[in-house]
């Protein structure tokens, strides 16, 4: 059985390289998967943190692919045939 640990909120921030209070502020808002302990300390698993930095970069791919249209300066359009 292969093991999912229990990170700590400070343990969670260094593992994906951000702070400790964003980390809090992701897991307080539910964007993370985590739970509080009888003392009030945020918990979470490893995988809750690889399957939520998965979707961001999957949603990072999603937003550089999608390049908006170009503008064009009405003077250069071609008249319309009618």
């Amino acid at each position: 059985m292969v093991k999912d640990p229990i990170l700590t909120s400070s343990e969670a921030a260094k593992l994906l390289g951000m702070s400790r209070s964003t980390i809090q502020l992701l897991m307080d808002e539910g964007v993370i998967a985590s739970w509080k302990t009888v003392g009030g300390h945020r918990r979470t698993r490893k995988s809750f943190l690889y399957k939520w930095d998965r979707r961001q970069t999957d949603r990072t791919c999603v937003d550089e692919a999608i390049l908006p249209a170009p503008q064009i300066d009405p003077e250069y359009l071609p008249p319309l045939a009618c």
